[in-house]
This record gives structure tokens, C-alpha cells and sequence, in this order.
């Protein structure tokens, strides 16, 4: 009678990990799928929905842009600091992004509370004309992507939540 306890129990045993462990996993991996969905449709989106910030109409007499220098240092006084990070493009019909990123308490729980200043100024490289800024923390995709890649939590936290959730899943899967 024994012999058939056991084969019950382990089965039992079994069954309860499969069904928590595939529920919890399962639920993850569809928030990481989810937000992977939106966010592969972010450029298209922000792109339609930016049009004035991030494209300019280049004069047809003058192709050649201002000094990187000067649009900086336009940059860095409506930016109140230094740019971080320029985004430059070859395409004539698109607006240079400067942008100024300053870290936060990078031991917060939260990802949101690591980050102090995530912002971006937008400019005509042929006229200096300052076209707009952004400020990222307050961007839908920022917090799209953040919640894919580590559901809203600090990356020591949430990214090994992901990971060991997407390994469980596929194990489940296989088994």
C-alpha cells in the first residue's frame, strides 16, 4: 500500500508546482509579450504622434546645417544643463534631439525612482529653431518598455523576475 502512496503523492506534488508555476509564469510572460507588442509599434506611433518635433522641412536654398557647437549650446539653455546624449541625423527631413539624462537613487525599488532627468529638446538644424521638448519620465514608452524589460521594478529586482519567469514557462512548456 505504500508503493502506491508515493506515486500519488508525487503526483499530486507535481501537478500543484505545474499549475502555480505555469499560472505565475504564465502571467509574466504575457505582461512581457504584451508590452514587447506595443513597444515594437513605438517609433511608427511616436512618430505620428511627435510629427512637429521631430521633423523639419530643410530650406531648399541652404542644405548644410548649423554648427553642432551652436545647437547645443542652444540646447544646453533650454535644457537648464548639459546634453547628455545628441541624436544627429542624416536624413535632412528629420529634427536633432539633445538630450540630458541624470540618474536617481539607483537602489530604489521602483525603476521609476531611479531616474532624476530624462528629457529631450528638439532642433531645426538648419534654423536653431527650438522645436519642443519632451520629458521621458513622463513617456508612455519608457514605461512600456520598463515594465517589459523588468515589470516596473529596479533592474536587480525585476530582471531576474523576468528571466527566471520566461525560463520556468518554457520549461513548462517542454514538460
Amino acid at each position: 500500500m505504500k508503493k502506491k502512496n508515493k506515486p500519488a503523492v508525487f503526483k499530486k506534488v507535481n501537478a500543484f508546482l505545474h499549475l502555480w508555476l505555469g499560472l505565475i509564469s504564465g502571467l509574466v510572460v504575457f505582461i512581457v509579450s504584451l508590452t514587447g507588442c506595443l513597444f515594437s509599434f513605438q517609433q511608427e506611433i511616436n512618430e505620428y504622434k511627435d510629427h512637429q518635433l521631430l521633423f523639419v522641412k530643410p530650406p531648399a536654398a541652404q542644405t548644410k546645417t548649423l554648427s553642432i557647437t551652436y545647437l547645443n549650446q542652444l540646447a544646453n539653455s533650454k535644457l537648464k544643463g548639459n546634453a547628455s546624449f545628441i541624436t544627429a541625423f542624416s536624413n535632412p527631413g528629420r529634427s536633432w534631439e539633445f538630450m540630458v539624462y541624470k540618474p536617481g537613487n539607483r537602489e530604489a525599488f521602483w525603476a521609476v525612482n531611479t531616474i532624476e532627468t530624462y528629457k529631450s529638446v528638439f532642433i531645426n538644424p538648419y534654423t536653431g529653431q527650438v522645436l519642443g521638448t519632451k520629458d521621458y519620465t513622463k513617456d508612455f514608452f519608457i514605461l512600456v518598455k520598463t515594465i517589459h524589460w523588468n515589470l516596473l521594478l529596479n533592474d536587480k529586482y525585476g530582471q531576474p523576475i523576468v528571466g527566471y519567469a520566461t525560463l520556468i514557462f518554457v520549461l513548462l512548456m517542454l514538460s
